[in-house]
């Protein structure tokens, strides 16, 4: 049987920059993609059933010493990320003793919201799961681009936004999360995808407006705010984004969602 490499591949419009190159342009045939939602995906990749997919970022800090991050790539922002938002009729003041549903799509962002509210505001705010009687509602990807544009709540709030404005750092919602005992094999063809997701940017990039004629399913969205969207998110990381991701991990394991901050270490560079 030919080696293969296990892509978790989440079918949300926030990534389509990477999967739908790789898979109309790039492919190999050694890619296997598996959709899936984010959860869904990192318990495949937690129980070694993937090779690779980009994970929320909070997923490496569950399990650092199974974990190896691809340098460089990754889905986060230096402001507005766009897909990730809090729809509410009341002011963010006013949420202190308020409650906030999460939707299960959200680890990241609800992370943030969480470090947020908790840590930076203050407040006592209770979490629920699912879209219920709340004050407040995360949603994340395609359900918040099309929730914003049917306008029914009287305030959106970008979590990419809210994290720079308390922090005033880049926030990092996922990495490229691989599996250390990949072996010497698999590590080519790591480096196979490093080389292919980078393509498939540089395709993306040169013309947002191309990929929004190009991608089905998504005639709800104007193909001008598609472009916009995708302008916001930075898929390259640069080192100041790693400087917020430091910073998250810490706030994380402050406000006791991790047990320890964890120490990043990329493919390719470990001793």
């Amino acid at each position: 049987m030919a080696l293969e490499l296990r892509i978790g591949e989440i079918p949300a419009f926030h990534y389509l920059p990477y999967f739908y190159p790789l898979r109309e342009y790039y492919p190999q045939p050694e890619y296997r993609l598996v959709p899936g939602t984010p959860v869904e995906l990192s318990l495949l990749l937690r129980q070694g059933q993937l090779e690779i997919m980009p994970a929320p970022a909070l997923e490496y800090a569950l399990a650092p010493q199974d974990y190896l991050v691809l340098p460089g790539l990754g889905v986060g922002c230096r402001g507005p990320l766009g897909m990730a938002l809090l729809f509410s009729d009341i002011l963010l003041d006013d949420l202190d003793e308020g409650t906030v549903s999460l939707s299960p799509a959200s680890v990241s962002a609800a992370a943030v919201l969480r470090i947020v509210l908790t840590k930076y505001l203050q407040y006592t705010v209770e979490f629920q799961a699912g879209w219920g009687d709340a004050d407040a509602f995360l949603l994340v990807g395609d359900a918040a681009l099309r929730e914003r544009n049917l306008s029914r709540y009287n305030y959106v709030y970008d979590i990419g936004e809210l994290w720079r404005y308390y922090t005033d750092l880049p926030l990092v919602v996922s990495l490229w999360t691989l599996r250390r005992e990949i072996g010497p094999a698999r590590s080519g063809l790591i480096r196979l995808l490093q080389r292919s997701l980078g393509y498939c940017l540089d395709f993306s990039q040169k013309d947002y407006s191309r990929l929004a004629r190009e991608v089905k399913g998504y005639e709800w969205l104007p193909r001008n705010q598609m472009a916009e969207v995708w302008s916001k998110i930075q898929y390259h990381l640069e080192p100041d984004h790693f400087e917020g991701l430091v910073r998250f991990y810490q706030d994380a394991e402050e406000v006791g969602m991790i047990e320890q901050a964890p120490a990043l270490e990329f493919f390719g560079e470990t001793k």
